[in-house]
Parts: structure tokens; sequence; C-alpha cells
């Protein structure tokens, strides 16, 4: 027996089983109708749990969508040679990026960098998220780039943080540093 939507469903039991007045049901009828909720798992064949309705008009499909954007934000910032720059350099932050707006080296040591970094308003206010700072390499050379220590942060106020990085040997490297708000 194939998938059947709601009607299809309801049409079957109003045929089959309807009333049992006459006393005619069998065992094949029910059967049947029993089968076919069986193989149309209760509708899935109509019924999305993406499109039933939450609140009004509201899906639950775009109720969760409209929560998860709320909930987690990404935004970062590249260029980044850890020890390789100077105070008040300034980090690329794409014009397009969300949640952080600028990226500037306040420290810098023969193998440590420190950066000051502020969010938009976007953002919301940081001291109330966890914040993750995660490193991608950009470059070619993997090798160079994962001889560093994890990054770690120091939330300044409600839209800055400083991010202090460290190297284990004193090689050129090309990393984003991405943050999760959460």
């Amino acid at each position: 027996m194939a998938l059947q939507d709601r009607t299809e469903l309801e049409q079957l039991i109003g045929t089959n089983i309807a009333t049992n007045n006459s006393k005619q049901i069998t065992a094949k009828d029910m059967r049947e109708v029993l089968e076919a909720l069986s193989e149309s798992k209760y509708n899935i064949k109509s019924d999305n749990l993406k499109e039933v309705k939450y609140e009004g008009d509201i899906t639950l499909q775009d109720k969760l969508a409209g929560l998860f954007r709320e909930v987690i934000k990404r935004g970062s910032f590249s260029g980044l040679d850890i020890g390789g720059h100077q105070v008040s350099d300034t980090l690329i932050v794409d014009p397009d990026d969300v949640i952080v707006d600028t990226a500037t080296v306040t420290g810098t040591a023969k193998n440590d960098t420190i950066v000051r970094v502020t969010f938009k308003p976007e953002a919301g206010d940081i001291t109330l998220k966890a914040v993750i700072p995660i490193f991608h390499f950009t470059g070619s050379n993997g090798d160079a780039s994962n001889d560093v220590g994890y990054p770690v942060i120091k939330i300044i106020s409600s839209n800055e943080l400083h991010v202090a990085m460290g190297e284990f040997r004193g090689q050129v490297q090309s990393l984003k540093v991405e943050f999760i708000l959460i």
C-alpha cells in the first residue's frame, strides 16, 4: 500500500470502518486501514513538522530559525601573524562581518600578540555571552600555522575584548581568528 496523506486516510477510514451499524466491517477492512496508517506513519506525507503553526501564522521552522539566528553569532578578523606585528597594526575585518567591528594589535612580544577586538551593536552585550575563539590558518604553510597556543580572551566591556595568543616557535603564520558568540 502506498503512502497516503490525511485526506486519503480519512477517506479510507470513512469507507472501511466509519460505523459498524450494519455489522459488516471485516478484519480485512480493519487490516487495510491499520496498514495504511502504519505505512503513512500518521500522515508524514502531508504533515511536515516544519509547517506546523507555532504562534499564529509563524511556523515552527521559522521560529526555530529565528531563535538560532539570535542565539549564535559569528565574526572574525584575519591577517594575523603572532609575534609579527607592531602595536597599533590594524588587522583585516571583512566589511560584511556581522559582529566584529575592529581588530587592533595592542601588545606584542617575541612570540606573543594581544589584539583588541571591538564588536558591532548587532553582537549584543558580549559580557552576557559565551565567547569562543577559533584559529583558522589561511596561508599555505599549515606547519607554521599549527605551532600556536589556544587563544585566551579577556572581556573588557559590553562590546570589547582582548585576545592573547602565543606561538611555540617564531614562524610566520597567516591566521584568521573567528569568534562564536552564544
